[in-house]
């Protein structure tokens, strides 16, 4: 399942930057990259929460 939404993040991403529509190509790579992102945000907040240290 999270491979999927990898590649999805993945292809919104590629998508975002070929495109040519300035608003919506912008729009397509922040949510590309929140999507490959997340989990990595994920982890760090969990790591954080774990030690005490969260903001």
């Amino acid at each position: 399942m999270g491979i999927l939404i990898r590649l999805i993040g993945a292809a919104l991403l590629i998508q975002g930057l070929a495109s040519n529509e300035g608003t919506i190509g912008q729009l397509l790579l922040l949510v590309g990259g929140l999507i490959l992102l997340f989990p990595f945000y994920r982890r760090l907040a969990r790591g954080h929460a774990a030690t005490g240290i969260a903001s």
